[in-house]
């Protein structure tokens, strides 16, 4: 047996590919399928099963690509009316090689959701937990509405307690997230884990029935806009991205039409090159940042030109977007801003403060407005005195309250998050838009002063 994790980072998305005597199985395999191709070739594979816990609403699946380019079945659950694919009945054995591959259905995330047990010789030795199981966590149950979170909450304490800790302490646990996933924001950083030490190790799994329940119908987590993108392609079968034009190389000409007529220019440089000139209207998200956030803030219907820092972050920035489903990319910015700039064309630029000259200004009594764009857990631990928790996932709807004429300074943990807040107001003339440089890992490196949040 071999397992081999592909990851996905930005959206810290975790595929396997399982093998035994060259027969294999891929486990919510992402939109770009190259990866899979490439190992099962060079390792002279044959795909034979496609296997999806569950409908992925954080990221488009490559399941159907992958299943059209080998010839592989695809499973899912039978909960759902999915497009393609076969369904899943509980118990069911997938001969794999030497292995045998149990679906067994473990609802609580979602409805449909299954785990896949590999048993070798005397019995299960893995399992593929997909959302139910994290390491150091548990899978959100709230995606399906609040008329059903009491009942998927149940779900998943019984699929928990009752399918998957009976496995056995010694069997690895491979879930389809790590660390930094808008699926569960308490997921540790380990990513090996057994069932013996989620029993040992995580808080979840101490608690009683109905502890359990209430913490998960008390817990509070964003749903970004582009889920209902992703969970309308995963059911449907999503658009090839194989088939997809190259992305065309556009004149300042071309983007500025584009502009005019409603496209949106997405920035990807650095927070401080998009400060100092960027193309007016633009937004900047860091390349690096495009995964996680660009799915809470840009509109699912829009038409995206790009800005970056070479071709190779463009291809990523581009290629990060249409793992969320945003498709509709109509190139990118020849030469950068470097054409645009010696065309002579309107600029725009984004204020900056050190952490000395926010304070500075604070002890000045002038009139700032401080927004911290964190999310309230992360807010909990302290924030600059006078600030308003108003996190990034809820920002493109919550910015009502903020004074247009008053400089308002935005702050994160790092100063990445800041710049798309701070990008977005200026786009929408809020011109006295700041962010802190660092954000508030350099203010207390500074030595300066937090307060614990308001209580509402």
């Amino acid at each position: 047996m071999n397992i081999i994790t592909i990851k996905t980072e930005g959206l810290a998305h975790l595929s396997y590919l399982v093998s035994s005597r060259q027969e294999a199985a891929i486990v919510d395999p992402r939109r770009d399928i190259g990866d899979y191709l490439r190992i099962s070739r060079e390792k002279g594979l044959r795909i034979r099963y496609i296997l999806e816990t569950h409908r992925n609403e954080d990221l488009v699946s490559g399941a159907k690509e992958l299943a059209e380019s080998t010839g592989a079945e695809v499973y899912h659950g039978s909960q759902l009316d999915f497009k393609y694919g076969s369904a899943l009945v509980d118990e069911q054995a997938l001969p794999l090689g030497d292995l045998i591959v149990r679906a067994i259905h473990t609802p609580g995330h979602t409805f449909e959701s299954f785990s896949f047990v590999v048993e070798e010789g005397k019995g299960p030795v893995a399992v593929f937990t997909g959302d139910t199981l994290f390491v150091g966590e548990v899978g959100r149950t709230d995606l399906a509405g609040p008329e059903h979170r009491q009942e998927l909450s149940l779900s998943l304490y019984r699929s928990i307690h009752e399918r998957l800790l009976p496995l056995g302490d010694s069997v690895m646990i491979l879930p389809a997230h790590g660390s930094g996933s808008v699926c569960g924001h308490a997921i540790a950083e380990r990513e090996l884990s057994t069932i013996g030490l989620e029993k040992r190790d995580n808080p979840l799994l101490s608690l009683g029935q109905e502890e359990f329940l209430r913490y998960k119908m008390n817990e509070e987590m964003e749903r970004a806009p582009y889920f209902q993108n992703m969970e309308r392609h995963n059911l449907d079968g999503p658009p090839s991205i194989g088939s997809m034009a190259d992305l065309r190389a556009l004149t300042p000409s071309d983007v500025a039409r584009l502009q005019d007529d409603g496209a949106m220019v997405l920035d990807t440089r650095y927070p401080q090159e998009f400060s100092a000139a960027h193309i007016p209207g633009a937004v900047n998200i860091l390349r690096d940042g495009v995964a996680p956030y660009a799915g809470f803030v840009i509109p699912l219907d829009v038409r995206i030109v790009l800005v970056g820092q070479d071709a190779i972050s463009i291809m990523q920035a581009a290629l990060h977007l249409r793992r969320i489903g945003y498709d509709d990319i109509q190139g990118y910015l020849l030469n950068s801003m470097e054409s645009w700039i010696k065309q002579g064309r309107p600029l725009a630029s984004m204020g900056s403060l050190t952490p000395r000259g926010l304070k500075a200004r604070m002890d000045a009594g002038e009139g700032l407005q401080l927004v911290d764009v964190r999310e309230e857990y992360e807010a909990a631990s302290g924030i600059i005195p006078g600030a308003r928790i108003m996190s990034l996932e809820s920002f493109s709807q919550a910015v009502r309250g903020i004074d247009r004429q008053m400089p308002t300074v935005y702050y994160c943990g790092s100063g990445y998050r800041s710049a798309i807040a701070a990008s977005i107001m200026i786009s929408r003339g809020y011109d006295e838009s700041w962010v802190l440089l660092g954000g508030l890992g350099a203010w207390k490196g500074a030595g300066f002063e937090l307060r614990e949040p308001e209580r509402s």
